[in-house]
């Protein structure tokens, strides 16, 4: 169930940047970099807090998992779309040529 939950929350962080920086105007690549950075939460240092300040092994758990997932989330959409160019990417080697 934790899980399902850090996926869940993670392709929400990435499916939102994304859309939400398109809705106001960015580029395609400026929202790839937004995407990525909404959905790579520090999952370190919520292991830290959880520790420190609730004390609790149980409540360091969720950000374990939550680290876990989006190191391999994250790199795989990282992968993907380094061998999709954007639009933007086109016409600025199309310009320097």
């Amino acid at each position: 169930m934790l899980v399902a939950a850090a996926a869940i929350h993670n392709i929400l962080g990435y499916v939102l940047g994304y859309w939400g920086s398109r809705m106001v105007g960015l580029s395609k690549q400026d929202s790839r970099t937004l995407s990525i950075e909404v959905a790579l939460k520090n999952g370190g240092l919520g292991m830290g807090l959880a520790l420190e300040s609730l004390g609790s092994a149980n409540a360091a758990l969720a950000p374990i998992v939550f680290g876990k997932w989006m190191n391999i989330s994250g790199s795989a959409l990282a992968n993907y779309w380094r061998d999709k160019p954007t639009d933007d990417y086109k016409l600025i080697t199309k310009t320097k040529i």
